[in-house]
């Protein structure tokens, strides 16, 4: 069931962080929201794969 709240928790932050950008016609890699939405995305992933082994 952890695995499954965990999941959830990113799906949120991810919501919350695109309700944040500002949907630039340039998105640069520094931009903080971007690289806090790969953070998540990545994190995101990495769990799902940790779940799936």
């Amino acid at each position: 069931m952890e695995n499954n709240d965990d999941l959830q928790n990113i799906e949120k932050a991810i919501e919350a962080i695109n309700k944040l950008c500002s949907r630039c016609s340039v998105c640069t890699p520094e931009c903080h929201v971007a690289a806090a939405k790969r953070a998540m995305e990545a994190l995101r992933y990495d769990l799902q794969q940790s779940y799936n082994e």
